[in-house]
């Protein structure tokens, strides 16, 4: 839970729904719900912990473990709000359970190579799905997308 991105997602919709709201209901009433999203969005920036044990207990959920994503020079990975630069990465905890698709999109002059764990290449699809698992489960949390320069692109 990131209390940002959970800021972002209620704008969104927000945005989605003005123009039906202010035709159906009015702008008294739209400026009601605007004042609600505002009151929301500092609750959950000042009361995360609130907020992710509160989604804790009601989506039972328990373990989180950690996750490491890395992309190699010429290859941009993307996932739920996330984006891994190439030769960048990103360590996180997610609960064990969540259903990861990471997508890598290769720079120009490069071909997409792979995604790998410890040294085993696990699929040469650009879209890899994962599993998020817990302490003791024979799945590598670290997942690594493979690029390589492509005749007379690249470094």
């Amino acid at each position: 839970f990131e209390p940002e991105h959970a800021c972002r997602v209620l704008d969104a919709l927000y945005s989605a729904m003005k123009e039906e709201y202010l035709l159906d209901y009015g702008e008294e009433f739209w400026a009601e719900m605007e004042e609600t999203a505002e009151i929301t969005k500092q609750n959950v920036r000042e009361k995360e912990s609130l907020y992710r044990a509160n989604i804790e207990k009601y989506m039972d959920l328990t373990d989180r473990a950690p996750v490491r994503i890395e992309a190699s020079d010429g290859v941009t990975v993307t996932w739920n709000h996330r984006t891994v630069s190439p030769g960048g990465s990103w360590s996180g905890e997610y609960y064990c359970g969540t259903a990861l698709e990471l997508t890598a999109s290769p720079s120009e002059g490069y071909r997409f190579a792979g995604w790998e764990a410890d040294g085993v290449l696990l699929s040469e699809d650009s879209v890899y799905a994962m599993e998020v698992k817990g302490a003791g489960e024979e799945v590598p949390q670290t997942i690594r997308a493979l690029a390589e320069p492509v005749d007379g692109g690249g470094e």
